[in-house]
């Protein structure tokens, strides 16, 4: 990961993006000699939920994502025994 003072962050912002989108790199932004915070391209699930969600048919993002994840085993009963559970013993 490159690391970047944040001086020559402010003046080359749109070089700086540009470059970690085009390289797929994260940069780093160093303030002081500590990281300040680390600028990521999006992942590939991220590219591809938001696509799912720009080309929704009503232009809604609500249910958007409904076909993303997936269910795997019981979500209704509980985790664990009603007999684990101290709050419910009393």
């Amino acid at each position: 990961m490159d690391k970047i003072p944040i001086s020559d962050f402010q003046k080359n912002l749109r070089r700086i993006l540009t470059t970690v989108s085009h390289s797929g790199k994260p940069v780093g932004i160093m303030d002081r000699g500590k990281l300040l915070v680390k600028i990521a391209p999006p992942s590939v699930s991220q590219n591809n939920s938001e696509e799912a969600c720009a080309e929704s048919e009503n232009d809604s993002w609500l249910g958007c994502m409904s076909d993303v994840g997936e269910i795997v085993g019981d979500i209704v009963s509980p985790a664990e025994s009603m007999e684990t559970w101290e709050v419910l013993s009393k």
